[in-house]
């Protein structure tokens, strides 16, 4: 998986207000995830998809092999259990489906 480059934090622009609804603070981090359930491009699609979906999340990367996922969000916003909730959502109807068994700030 490539991960999210660091120097995106140091040269990206702060999401625009409409991306933060007005938040006045932005704290750019990262955090990979390791899910169980992960089994196709097709869930892939659908994880990246809901993670994308929250306006605190600026950015995700599925990697099939390895069942991790890269995320950069808005910590001042946003958890690591927050991220597992949007994740568990992805499933759409098979709850338990996607599962975070591992989650770590890089």
């Amino acid at each position: 998986m490539s991960a999210i480059p660091e120097r995106d934090l140091r040269t990206s622009s702060p999401p625009s207000a409409s991306r933060r609804r007005e938040h006045p603070v932005w704290d750019p981090a990262i955090a990979r995830l390791t899910i169980e359930g992960l089994e196709c491009q097709h869930c892939a699609l659908r994880i990246r998809n809901a993670l994308l979906g929250a306006p605190q999340v600026l950015g995700a990367e599925v990697d099939l092999r390895t069942n991790q996922v890269d995320v950069l969000f808005d910590a001042s916003q946003l958890r690591l259990d927050g991220l597992a909730a949007l994740i568990a959502s992805a499933a759409d109807g098979h709850a338990g489906r996607y599962e975070v068994v591992d989650a770590r700030m890089t």
